[in-house]
C-alpha cells in the first residue's frame, strides 16, 4: 500500500459488551465506499485517507484492502 492507492474498508470484529459480561461480537466497516491513500505514517502502521464523502481520517493499514494500485 502506498500513496495514491484506492482502498476499501475490511470488515473488523468489534466487541459489543463491557468487560466481564457475555458480549457479542459484531462485524463492521470503518468507512463505506472507497478511499484514496494520501500518505503512510513513518512507522508504516497507519494511513491518512480521503474518503469518498470528503473526510480525511487516519486508519490502521490492516483494516483496509487495496482495490486498485497506482503505478
Amino acid at each position: 500500500m502506498k500513496a495514491g492507492d484506492l482502498v476499501a474498508s475490511r470488515e473488523i470484529l468489534l466487541e459489543g459488551g463491557a468487560m466481564g459480561s457475555r458480549s457479542h461480537l459484531s462485524a463492521t466497516k470503518l468507512f463505506t465506499g472507497v478511499a484514496i491513500v494520501i500518505e503512510i505514517t513513518k512507522t508504516g502502521k497507519m494511513a491518512k485517507i480521503l474518503t469518498d464523502s470528503g473526510e480525511v481520517v487516519m486508519v490502521k493499514i490492516r483494516h483496509m484492502e487495496v482495490i486498485n494500485e497506482m503505478d
